[in-house]
């Protein structure tokens, strides 16, 4: 039996553009809410970003958001988890990125911090309505906790950085991304798939009660949390082949296909 299903958004849940909810997704979700299983939004965008959508749900959800950095409630805010990157850390990596090519931000409470404004950040705050605020020297933001360090460079040069830095800060840092192009840099205890956890924990529910929707290598650990894994068929292949199923796209309102045939199952 399911009572949980956790998605992510931008490539599963929402359409392309990263805007809205299909009917067939909307509807789907409505049904598995009456039927009383609980809906968490797990995204690597800042909470913000999740809020649109965790808000068509009823009640103070949690809402799990920079990539499992940050688990807050849908409408009082409360935080309920936070791992943010340590201080020192986030200062040391600040030059590597930067000599990759990269124009680091960092992801603190409902703000994205940059050095600059440039076509990433435009086009950030125009997918997710994120808040850009700049800064000279994003070492400076340090001791405020970057929950999330992230960055865009061209996908012949993601691959390898994030191998790179995985070695490197072995055990110390969590590296992964949430696109081709986009290199995504955490606390080791910041994942979705911990972050799921720790939410399931609260509600009371076990893995193998839960289903998880992604699309994109940071959800690989998503899928660490539940017990039934679905890929979207836009998904990043290393997730299908760890996927126990593979749905429609995103556009094809893949997670209603999946959800419409467990909770007829539940009947």
């Amino acid at each position: 039996m399911i009572r949980l299903i956790a998605t992510d958004l931008d490539g599963t849940l929402l359409c392309p553009g990263g805007k809205e909810i299909s009917p067939r997704n909307a509807k789907a979700l409505e049904a598995a809410v009456s039927k009383g299983v609980h809906v968490i939004i797990s995204t690597g965008r800042l909470h913000t970003g999740a809020l649109p959508y965790a808000r068509l749900l009823p009640g103070d959800v949690p809402v799990i958001s920079a990539n499992g950095a940050v688990v807050r409630t849908s409408r009082s805010g409360a935080y309920l988890r936070r791992c943010p990157v340590e201080p020192h850390l986030a200062r040391e990596i600040l030059p590597l990125l930067r000599a990759a090519g990269m124009s680091p931000w960092f992801y603190i409470g409902d703000t994205c911090w940059a050095e600059r404004r440039d076509e990433g950040t435009a086009a950030l705050e125009a997918r997710t309505g994120a808040r850009i605020e700049c800064v000279g020297d994003l070492a400076e933001k340090a001791e405020d906790g970057a929950e999330k360090i992230l960055g865009i460079l061209p996908h012949d040069k993601t691959a390898r950085l994030q191998d790179e830095l995985s070695e490197m800060y072995r055990g110390k840092l969590y590296v992964t991304r949430s696109a081709p192009n986009q290199i995504e840099i955490l606390s080791p205890d910041a994942t979705k798939g911990l972050a799921l956890e720790f939410a399931a924990q609260k509600l009371g529910i076990a893995r193998e009660e839960i289903v998880a929707f992604g699309d994109n290598f940071n959800d690989l650990e998503l899928f660490r949390g539940a017990g039934i894994k679905v890929a979207m068929g836009n998904a990043e292949e290393p997730l299908k082949a760890a996927a126990d199923i593979v749905t429609g796209t995103n556009e094809e309102s893949g997670v209603a296909q999946v959800l419409e045939e467990l909770l007829s199952q539940q009947d």
